[in-house]
C-alpha cells in the first residue's frame, strides 16, 4: 500500500511540473508581441500540454482520493 501512495505521488509530481514547466513557456511567449512560426507551433503545443497536464493532474487526484 505505501508503495502504491509513492507512486501515486510520483505520478503527480511528474504530472504537476511538465504542466507548469509548459505553462511557464506558454506564458511567456503570449506576453510577445510577436511571435514567428516556430513561436506559435511551440505556443500551441504547449498550451495543448499543459491542459492536458491539467486533466491528468485532477484525473490523478480523483483516484487518490477513494
Amino acid at each position: 500500500m505505501k508503495t502504491q501512495n509513492f507512486n501515486q505521488i510520483v505520478a503527480i509530481a511528474a504530472a504537476a511540473t511538465l504542466t507548469l514547466t509548459s505553462g511557464g513557456v506558454s506564458l511567456s511567449l503570449a506576453c510577445q508581441e510577436t511571435l514567428s512560426p516556430q513561436q506559435e507551433k511551440l505556443f500551441d503545443k504547449t498550451l495543448a500540454i499543459s491542459g492536458g497536464g491539467a486533466l491528468t493532474i485532477f484525473e490523478l487526484l480523483r483516484r487518490k482520493s477513494r
